[in-house]
């Protein structure tokens, strides 16, 4: 006897998120590869950077309407990115989300004082990064103006700015 089909685990396509640009900076290789794999899954165009320094050079050219960043990484820093890209007049309104497995409250407002939007845990899951892109992706990619300040339902699926 066979089995039934199952339900794909995302639809088809996502038209919320189509014509959005996510730059995804993480050393890890399985971990940024999950994260592509999720956020191509939902019709979004990823960018991705081992590093700070390889994002850096990246958004010389490129425009990404959000930022997914490792905070701990070898040569530049999550922290130090968040840094030149708030300093940056052209870059400084792009949404940064920090992607980390640290999870303390300390960890939250260290990430919210160097100048990201949120702070999601690792390990993340699809629903994590749907309500994430929700909250900072306006639909059809055009990126808001301004950073955002709304807020996140709690710690284990991430916080925002508050």
């Amino acid at each position: 006897m066979a089995e039934p089909a199952r339900e794909p685990i995302l639809p088809a396509s996502y038209p919320l998120f189509e014509g959005s640009t996510v730059l995804v900076v993480e050393d890890q290789g399985d971990s940024l590869d999950m994260m592509r794999q999720m956020l191509e899954a939902l019709g979004i165009r990823v960018l991705a950077a081992e590093d700070g320094r390889q994002a850096l050079t990246l958004l010389e050219e490129e425009a990404p309407d959000l930022i997914l960043c490792d905070l701990l990484m070898p040569r530049v820093d999550g922290f130090t990115l968040v840094e030149r890209l708030r300093s940056d007049p052209h870059r400084r309104a792009t949404p940064a989300i920090a992607v980390s497995g640290l999870g303390y409250d300390s960890d939250y407002q260290r990430t919210w004082a160097a100048g990201f939007d949120g702070h999601l845990v690792k390990p993340i899951d699809i629903d994590t990064v749907i309500e994430t892109l929700r909250r900072y992706l306006p639909p059809g990619g055009r990126r808001a103006s301004r950073r955002s300040d709304a807020r996140a339902p709690g710690r284990k699926t991430g916080r925002a700015r508050k």
